[in-house]
């Protein structure tokens, strides 16, 4: 039976958000102050290298929203103006959409507490200008990767667009698919990757309502005995941004079960820092609102 799927950027923004009941107050304190801290003068979020930079403030940002930090959103909303829309790929514009999502949020936290964030988040609009440049990118794709696919739903939805999916778009996804169910991320690729499988699952479930059993059952097979999920089955490490988003897909379709959930808790918190953020993976201490993202959503999944 098929079933209605909300955004997918709403369903990211809700478990971002459940992150906050399950850790401790003074746990919150150190990972917003930690998201503060990666705030540049020029109101962009610190890249690994400490400059400001538009994809990190997405997770910067995304991370702020969610956890109801203040920040001075008018600084930041001036360093999203220096991006002109039509400029930017496909992946750039994603981020500054989300950029201005969020501090819309940030700005009107009175009527997200009335309305309740996600009601604010479903009614907030795209400039023309921006949504010009996306029709632009999504005419000119050429569907090269099961990331794309994904990337084009996700972005047409954050703009309220409707695509004209056709029956060759599921046949080129389904020639990403490997044997056992997994997905590669290009045609060309003849082993599964685990992201290339969180998103071919998230996009058809998304078009369809409808799980992918063949791709969550591979996926829920890729964890570990420490509770993490690797890039590849033949990468050495789990990492944590595979980790939440294997996690993130199990539970949107519904189907993560509470001996993964207990299994994964652990994993979560070995990467989690006393600078109050988190690193991507057991032997790098280095942290950045990235990976901090994908702590608090990986949190926010086991829920």
């Amino acid at each position: 039976m098929s079933r209605k799927t909300v955004p997918h950027s709403i369903e990211i923004f809700e478990t971002l958000s459940h992150a906050s009941s399950l850790l401790y107050p003074e746990a919150l304190d150190a990972i917003g102050g930690y998201i503060k801290g990666q705030l540049r003068p020029d109101g962009g979020f610190a890249d690994r290298n400490g400059d400001s930079d538009l994809y990190y403030t997405m997770f910067g940002l995304s991370c702020a929203s969610a956890l109801n930090l203040k920040i001075f959103c008018e600084q930041t909303a001036g360093f999203l103006d220096r991006f002109q829309p039509e400029t930017l790929d496909l992946i750039h514009l994603n981020c500054l959409i989300k950029c201005r999502s969020a501090i819309n949020l940030l700005r009107k936290p009175a009527l997200a507490a009335a309305a309740g964030r996600f009601a604010v988040l479903r009614n907030l609009s795209v400039d023309p200008v921006t949504k010009a440049a996306v029709k632009r990118l999504l005419d000119t794709d050429d569907n090269s990767s099961t990331y794309d696919l994904f990337l084009r739903l996700n972005i047409a939805q954050d703009c309220g667009l409707k695509l004209p999916w056709s029956s060759e778009i599921i046949e080129l996804l389904e020639s990403f698919r490997r044997p056992g169910g997994g997905f590669s991320n290009r045609a060309q690729i003849t082993t599964p990757a685990l992201n290339a499988t969180v998103a071919a699952a998230l996009f058809k479930r998304q078009l369809s309502g409808e799980n992918d059993v063949p791709a969550l059952t591979w996926l829920a097979g890729q964890i570990t005995s420490s509770g993490g999920f690797k890039a590849t089955p033949e990468t050495p490490l789990p990492d944590l941004m595979s980790t939440a988003t294997a996690l993130f897909t199990l539970k949107a379709c519904g189907v993560l079960t509470e001996a993964n959930r207990q299994l994964s808790r652990g994993f979560i918190f070995d990467h989690w820092r006393e600078s109050g953020g988190f690193s991507g993976n057991i032997i790098d201490n280095h942290c950045d609102c990235e990976y901090t993202f994908y702590g608090l959503l990986a949190v926010g999944s086991i829920i």
